[in-house]
């Protein structure tokens, strides 16, 4: 029987011959501070999007679009707001409305506001006045 001889396809390295440290009168090195280069990670993103162009022209015409909107929009509020302040200027005090509910319509009306504009009236009030306040003291 043939005998097998075990033969390695490793290639032999030669050793390095180490080299003797230099002696020198120079002063010692001060410390010398090594940094890492941290190796940069590609990563890659987990979610994709795809953007769509728009077209320039379609883009044009609703900005065209939307600022004559708001033109419009502007000129119904500037109306809305003189009809309310219209409305409201010719409106009569809803106070006044009710004092003349309560004395029987315009024409009594007149006839209260003479009263209330009299000085001997205004001089009732005026007793009637300092007598409550001095009968609470």
């Amino acid at each position: 029987m043939p005998v097998k001889k075990n033969v390695s396809t490793k290639k032999p390295v030669a050793k390095k011959p180490v080299a003797k440290k230099a002696t020198t009168t120079k002063k010692p090195a001060t410390k010398v501070t090594t940094k890492k280069v941290a190796e940069k990670k590609v990563v890659k993103p987990s979610v994709t999007v795809e953007t769509k162009k728009t077209n320039t022209v379609q883009s044009s015409y609703c900005t065209t679009n939307c600022k004559n909107f708001m033109k419009v929009l502007l000129y119904v509020l500037i109306i809305l707001n003189l009809a309310f302040a219209l409305f409201f200027f010719f409106r009569k005090d809803p106070a006044l409305k009710l004092e003349e509910l309560k004395v029987g319509w315009a024409e009594n009306m007149k006839k209260v506001e003479q009263l209330y504009n009299s000085s001997l009236y205004k001089d009732q009030q005026t007793s009637a006045i300092d007598q409550f306040l001095a009968w609470q003291q």
